[in-house]
């Protein structure tokens, strides 16, 4: 009985130990496995050489077998065949491929065993590939798989994660200056140039830049010199030097308005009041535009624009400048009312002015409607208008010339009354005494 029960228990402690074995190898394989393209991106310029790294993290076991594919644009990149084995070289922490196989352009295959192994460690620099950059600026990626990965026994090892490196070919670096003599500034897309007070800047080779000139208050911009064209552009392909002219203070001209007599003329832009402020200076170019306004109170209108000024009151400051209104006054016509019958009725007008009766004459202003109002006293009617000088119409003179209107009033005309006689005012005593019967039998 005790040999059974110190066998049971030996057989639980090698179960347990063996099942901890197998959790704690599964821990260390979970942790190796990851590789990468060192560094994650690089920038090179056109034809130069360069170098990525295979980086392996072994976790704490060594690499004794490997067998990686590494793919790239072979437009944009080459090997650099001249070292190494086809462009491959081991890294410090790792050993000397056994094959590299390049023929399939864009595509090397690296595969390696060593029973001394590499590792273990993370991040170890396993191998070393080295490339030369194209001709042609631009981002490209260089990627990695891995196909086999094994310790010195042969037992694979599980791969984790695999992370390429983009590599952007940069072309020459050529500088852009510009040269600005004051009173603007000049900024540039791509940014860099903003001078004022950042005058240079470095750009990649065949870099397309397109310069803003800006001219300070007062001051206009009269276009680029050197490597320009007339546009503010140029192609970063050499150092290149470019130039913005700025004039000094841009040409003013002084607008003068004669001053007026029974009105006032203002502008736009504003500067002129005149009345009282018959001057202004503006920028070479501007367009102004004058108003004139008559004093209607006085009765006067306005009658046009003399000198620079076109028939709008418009101008272009290209030169000193006059203009000038004129105002003048409405013309007025008398309306006469004849009234021989005044004692029979009376005419008033509206707008007032006539009440005739006493007040038989009015002057108005030109093109005014006069409407014409008759009042007939008691047994008198209005008769009409007459007159060979008296263009009235429905009552309404309109004032485009004197007018002289006759106005009639006549006696009212009335009709008879007829009267009945004796048998007539008996039968009608007879009817209205039947109708009285017949209502008040109705009433019963």
């Amino acid at each position: 009985m005790k040999i059974t029960t110190r066998f049971r228990i030996m057989r639980s402690a090698l179960l347990l130990v063996t099942v901890l074995l197998t959790l704690g190898m599964q821990q260390v394989l979970a942790a190796a496995g990851d590789v990468s393209i060192q560094p994650p991106s690089i920038d090179v310029p056109t034809e130069q050489s360069f170098d990525l790294s295979v980086q392996v993290d072994s976790g704490p076991l060594q690499i004794g077998a490997f067998d990686f594919t590494v793919s790239y644009d072979p437009a944009a990149l080459q090997l650099d065949t001249s070292i190494g084995n086809n462009g491959v070289e081991p890294g410090p922490d790792g050993f000397a491929p056994a094959a590299v196989d390049a023929t399939t352009p864009g595509q090397i295959t690296i595969n390696g065993f060593s029973i001394a192994g590499a590792g273990p460690g993370t991040a170890l620099d396993f191998l070393t590939i080295h490339f030369i950059a194209g001709t042609i600026p631009g981002s490209t990626p260089v990627d990695i798989v891995v196909n086999t990965l094994a310790d010195p026994l042969g037992t694979s090892l599980p791969t984790g994660q695999s992370t390429g490196s983009t590599v952007t070919v940069t072309g020459e670096v050529y500088t852009l200056t510009v040269t600005n003599g004051g009173n603007g500034t000049v900024t540039s897309a791509p940014p860099g140039i903003d001078c004022g007070t950042d005058c240079e800047e470095d750009y990649n080779e065949g870099t397309e830049v397109t310069l803003t000139a800006a001219p300070d208050k007062g001051y206009q911009f009269d276009g680029w010199t050197g490597d320009c064209d007339i546009n503010g552009n140029v192609t970063m392909d050499a150092d290149r030097t470019c130039g913005a002219i700025f004039s000094f203070d841009i040409p003013t001209y002084t607008l003068t308005v004669n001053p007026p007599t029974n009105g006032t003329i203002t502008s736009n832009p504003v500067g002129i009041n005149c009345g009282t402020d018959c001057t202004e200076e503006y920028e070479a170019g501007t367009s102004v535009a004058l108003t004139a306004t008559p004093d209607t109170a006085a009765g006067y209108r306005f009658d046009g624009w003399t000198g620079d000024c076109d028939v709008d009151g418009n101008v272009t400051m290209d030169a000193d400048r006059t203009c000038g209104a004129t105002f003048i006054q409405i013309p007025t016509y008398t309306l006469t009312i004849n009234n021989q019958t005044r004692d029979q009725g009376t005419i008033t007008s509206n707008p007032p002015g006539i009440d005739c009766g006493m007040d038989c004459t009015e002057d108005y202003e030109e093109g005014t409607q006069v409407r014409l109002l008759m009042t007939p006293k008691p047994g008198f009617q209005f008769g009409g208008w007459g007159g060979d000088n008296c263009n009235i119409v429905r009552n309404v003179v309109t004032m485009n010339a004197a007018n002289t209107c006759e106005a009639q009033f006549v006696v009212r005309t009335t009709q008879a009354i007829p009267t009945l006689s004796a048998w007539g005012l008996i039968a009608l005593s007879g009817a209205l005494g039947l109708l009285g019967a017949f209502a008040r039998r109705r009433n019963r």
